[in-house]
């Protein structure tokens, strides 16, 4: 007898013993020592995931459970787990195990998430290359298109989502064989039924398996809970003993404020152990300190803000009912650059500010505001100075009631907005509401007063805050920014070369009205002989900025025939032209609090932001005021040109005003000998 049958017996002497060739092949394993009845002992107290881990231990344990001798074993081992459902009698008890506990794809052995669940419909777990592959709708499949839905009662399907109304997906292998049986079958109707019957039997198991599965990984994952809340209270207990309890509790219900190592070491499914425990403090005391120093910002920006309402509200109080366009009123935001003010938010927060002083303050501040933003916004107009020192600045019709104007009423202190591209009047620049604007929405920013506790966030704020700083870090957070003159740069120049242009001199009022009354043309924008842009002062000063960036451009006062002819092309636009006035003015929305009443809206987005924001409120008068922001009215441009001109030299004058920037209106005429002369 040749060796090799030889060792065909085991250590009890039993011939073709199932662990005969293991105990040769794996002679140094201490468990084939043991005797079989005891193995077997050991084998009846586990469970389908404890044998599934032994079979892919050694080659000894695959070929063992492999094979027949262990289906007592596997029977055993799923008695063992409470509430899995009997095997479908068309798998094997291996077959039925790995696929209710195994997690990889059975047909190339990855994980993803479409492995967590099994497609019990089908009974298969596949990833979601495989499902791509190896699946396919019944519209995309070519055969058996007569039967429609009825073949969702024939051949087993699924859905991606899950849902019962869902796209089916069938296997390629099933519909193939499905349709060679109907090709070679006498009696269609007779597969059909057997086909129907098997698939119904196979749909009662796997509503059965489904429901296991689902309410099996519930209760795996409320264990896994369970295990992590305990580790969290055990962690809490102990930063609590080292003074840092609230600052802990303000991380967010998962600790999401935390970096990805220290979050994951919170929130690891396992119980803490006592090497644990002595690093615990060493790693979260760094986070937990800076959490610290963001709750005591937190806490003074929410107190600046109940302080800054607390103003609007006194400002409200003494706001007047009727706002005349020679007089302004401060805002919340222009307040806090008096230092009175800004000292009076900026005290400690345990000081308690009593409603009553600060209306004893503030309106006594008002004034004060008034000169400080006038002398601010006349420090830029150093051309215009001395023109006014020179010039009365007392009204035409001097009576005792006749207030001294402002110089910032003078039509030579002009500005133009970098950020809104508009013309801005000298007083309106006082307050130019676009100076408030907001850099980031609304939603964009956390507020201030956000609960740090449910998701472990703080806003800007509070995180990027200098507390020597609040006061316009405030102002950030809300979107606006505070009241600069960067962006308003003075037209004194401009208006001063428009004026000599018509002989008028800039410090005399009554030159005034012969101003208004001229028309100028752009020469770097007309071409001789062909076209002429011509325009009121007003819209010179803009064109300036709008076609040549504030670059210095020649000026000519036109002639009458080509003054006369504007004017009427202004007079049949001029209705037009207020109603686009009108719905391009701002306006703000008195219905909203502060800050976000501050905030400018043009006429269409004030009816949406009503409509949005106020749903239940008809739009009145009084729910909206107009804002100093709305730009000065002026005249459109008017493009006049020669009207002998041929088609070739209509394309040379649109090319040559493509550059012509703003509204304007186009008329034809016949251009008269001293067309270019003033």
């Amino acid at each position: 007898m040749s060796p090799s049958k030889k060792a065909r017996t085991d250590t009890d002497g039993n011939k073709d013993s199932p662990t005969a060739s293991a105990t040769i092949n794996d002679s140094a394993c201490c468990w084939y020592r043991l005797p079989s009845e005891l193995r077997n002992e050991v084998y009846d107290y586990l469970t389908p995931p404890d044998l599934l881990n032994l079979f892919m231990v050694s080659k000894a344990f695959y070929e063992f459970f492999k094979g027949s001798a262990s289906a007592t074993h596997w029977i055993r081992a799923c008695e063992n787990m409470k509430g899995l459902p009997d095997r479908p009698p068309w798998l094997s008890e291996i077959q039925y195990a790995s696929l209710c506990f195994d997690k990889h794809c059975q047909r190339c052995l990855q994980v993803d998430e479409s492995t967590e669940l099994a497609l019990w419909h089908v009974f298969v777990r596949l990833c979601a290359l495989c499902k791509e592959i190896r699946t396919i709708d019944l519209d995309s499949y070519e055969g058996l298109s007569g039967f429609g839905r009825k073949i969702e009662k024939i051949l087993p399907f699924f859905t991606r989502d899950g849902s019962v109304v869902g796209q089916a997906y069938f296997f390629r292998s099933d519909l193939d064989d499905f349709s060679l049986s109907l090709d070679g079958a006498i009696d269609r109707e007779n597969v059909i039924a057997r086909r129907q019957a098997l698939t119904k039997e196979h749909r009662q198991y796997a509503v059965q398996c489904d429901h296991w599965e689902k309410a099996t990984e519930r209760a795996r994952k409320q264990h896994l809970d369970e295990i992590r809340n305990t580790r969290y209270e055990d962690i809490y207990a102990i930063v609590q003993a080292h003074d840092y309890g609230p600052e802990m509790h303000n991380l967010g219900i998962r600790v999401e404020a935390l970096p990805r190592n220290l979050r994951d070491f919170v929130q690891k499914a396992e119980p803490l152990s006592h090497k644990e425990q002595c690093e615990i403090m060493c790693l979260l005391e760094p986070a937990l300190l800076e959490r610290r120093t963001f709750e005591t910002r937190r806490l003074y920006v929410n107190c600046l803000l109940v302080r800054l309402d607390l103003v609007d509200e006194v400002l409200s109080h003494h706001r007047p009912t009727s706002s005349s366009p020679r007089e302004i009123f401060p805002s919340v935001l222009d307040l806090v650059d008096i230092p009175t003010v800004r000292n009076t938010l900026q005290l400690e927060r345990e000081i308690h500010i009593r409603p009553y002083a600060l209306y004893q303050i503030i309106p006594r501040r008002i004034p004060e505001w008034r000169n400080t933003r006038e002398k601010a916004v006349l420090s830029l107009l150093t051309d215009l100075l001395p023109i006014l020192s020179s010039a009365p600045l007392t009204s035409n019709i001097t009576t005792r009631s006749t207030p001294i104007a402002s110089p910032l009423e003078h039509h030579g202190a002009l500005f133009w907005c970098g950020c809104c591209n508009q013309l801005v009047s000298g007083i309106a620049a006082q307050i130019h509401a676009c100076c408030y604007r907001f850099d980031a929405g609304w939603r964009s920013l956390h507020p201030p007063g956000c609960a740090p506790w449910t998701d472990g966030r703080y806003s800007c704020v509070v995180i990027e805050g200098d507390p020597t700083l609040e006061d316009a870090l405030l102002v950030h957070s809300r979107g606006f920014r505070p009241w600069c003159s960067d962006t308003l740069l003075p037209c004194t120049d401009i208006v001063i070369a428009l004026w000599k242009a018509c002989g008028a001199n800039l410090g005399s009022t009554a030159h005034k009205t012969v101003v208004e009354r001229a028309r100028f043309t752009c020469s770097s924008c007309s071409i001789t002989g062909k076209a002429m842009v011509v325009m009121d002062w007003c819209r010179a000063v803009h064109h300036v900025f709008a076609a040549h960036s504030g670059h210095r451009v020649p000026w000519q006062k036109v002639c009458s025939v080509f003054s006369d002819k504007a004017k009427r092309l202004e007079y049949n636009a001029l209705r037009a032209n207020l109603s686009e006035t009108y719905h391009d003015g701002r306006w703000s929305c008195q219905l909203c609090p502060w800050p976000r009443k501050d905030r400018t809206y043009r006429y269409a987005d004030l009816q949406e932001h009503l409509q949005a924001v106020h749903p239940y409120r008809g739009i009145h008068n009084q729910d909206a005021i107009r804002s100093h922001n709305s730009p000065e009215f002026m005249h459109p441009s008017i493009v006049l040109y020669e009207s002998t001109l041929d088609s070739e030299d209509l394309d040379t004058v649109a090319i040559g005003l493509r550059g012509l920037k703003g509204d304007r209106k186009e008329g034809a005429m016949r251009f008269p000998k001293n067309a270019w002369t003033t």
